[in-house]
Order: C-alpha cells, then sequence, then structure tokens
C-alpha cells in the first residue's frame, strides 16, 4: 500500500484537504471564508465557477497570524466566531465549540 501523499507537497489543497489540514470540518471552513477577512482567499484554477484551492503556505502564515498576540489581544473586537490565539496550536488552527448563548442573546 502506498503512504497518503504530503499535503504540503501539493501546490493546492482541495476544500475537503484544507479542512483536514486546519483540523477542522468543512462547514467551518466554509463560514471562515464567508466571516474571517484574514482568511486566505481562495484561488479558482477552472474559473468563477471552479472549486476553490488554497496554497498550504498561505494557510500556514495564516495560522501564524493568529497565534500572535497583537493579532488577537490587540484591543480590536473580533467578530464572533472569529478564531483566538487559544485555538491554534503548533501553526494548525484547533476545532473549539462554540460559545453557549447568553442570557442577553435570547429574546423573549
Amino acid at each position: 500500500m502506498s503512504a497518503a501523499p504530503d499535503v504540503r507537497a501539493r501546490a493546492l489543497l482541495t476544500p475537503a484537504e484544507t479542512a483536514d489540514y486546519l483540523r477542522i470540518s468543512k462547514a467551518t471552513l466554509y463560514r471562515l471564508i464567508h466571516t474571517d477577512p484574514t482568511f486566505p482567499k481562495a484561488i479558482r484554477p477552472m474559473g468563477p465557477v471552479g472549486h476553490p484551492r488554497w496554497k498550504p503556505e498561505q494557510l500556514e502564515a495564516w495560522t501564524s497570524r493568529l497565534a500572535e498576540p497583537d493579532v488577537v489581544d490587540g484591543g480590536r473586537d473580533e467578530p464572533r466566531g472569529s478564531p483566538r490565539a487559544s485555538d491554534v496550536e503548533g501553526g494548525r488552527l484547533m476545532a473549539s465549540k462554540p460559545p453557549r448563548p447568553s442570557v442577553d442573546d435570547v429574546r423573549p
């Protein structure tokens, strides 16, 4: 049996490979694409109708920036659901449970 190819050897990663690489679900990946302006922009080699692809180097740079204290603790308000430095371990985004709604979030 042949070993699985190293994702770093691939030029572009599919959404499934990108989610595996970041250790998140595909749903979380798509949520990041739409809600996190710092998430790397996808490359669409087949044009606007093609599936998105990402370069592993861009993903590594993004996770490294998340781990920097000034990105998370720089005093800016982060959009709800944005990854925090505590969610990044060893350059990889770690899945975490969503925050529970507070009493203020519940409407009567």
